[in-house]
């Protein structure tokens, strides 16, 4: 299932799930499209839990647990709605209006340097040498390097 590879290669990621092209389908047969989806939604974040019931194992989050959020896309009906989903959702995230470490700020300074002249990928030794120049190392260096690739930095 794509919710369980998500959580190998992201865990903890979180999403929300949207239906487009809600005016090619009839209303009753889109209700049972989007009730099976969310079930099925719910049963992959039920087996995720069971298997990985470590403590400290992030886990994938679907925003409304599954609910798909509706557009009809010759409309614009629901983009209001979903606009405003999004940015309730962001301002739900565990970073959000947090002050960022001053080492933080350089790391990703000097990340988005790199890619202004081109750079699009790096091992991970110079990720790390990289990090280390603006004195991020340890667990720290995992936290920055999670909280920069949630933000699409990295």
């Amino acid at each position: 299932h794509w919710l369980e590879a998500l959580q190998m290669r992201i865990p903890g990621a979180q999403l929300m799930l949207a239906v487009t092209h809600i005016d090619a389908v009839e209303a009753a047969a889109l209700d049972e499209q989007c009730r099976q989806v969310k079930e099925a939604v719910q049963l992959c974040l039920d087996n995720i839990r069971r298997w990985s019931s470590d403590k400290g194992v992030l886990r994938v989050e679907v925003f409304h647990g599954g609910e798909s959020q509706r557009i009809n896309c010759l409309l614009g009906e629901g983009v209001a709605r979903l606009r405003a989903s999004v940015v309730n959702y962001a301002l739900g995230m565990p970073w959000y209006m947090e002050a960022l470490p001053r080492s933080w700020v350089l790391l990703r300074s000097k990340v988005q340097k790199f890619v202004q002249d081109g750079r699009k990928f790096m091992d991970f030794q110079e990720w790390k040498d990289l990090a280390r120049t603006t004195g991020l190392q340890g667990e720290l260096f995992n936290i920055c390097t999670s909280f920069l690739h949630e933000t699409g930095i990295v």
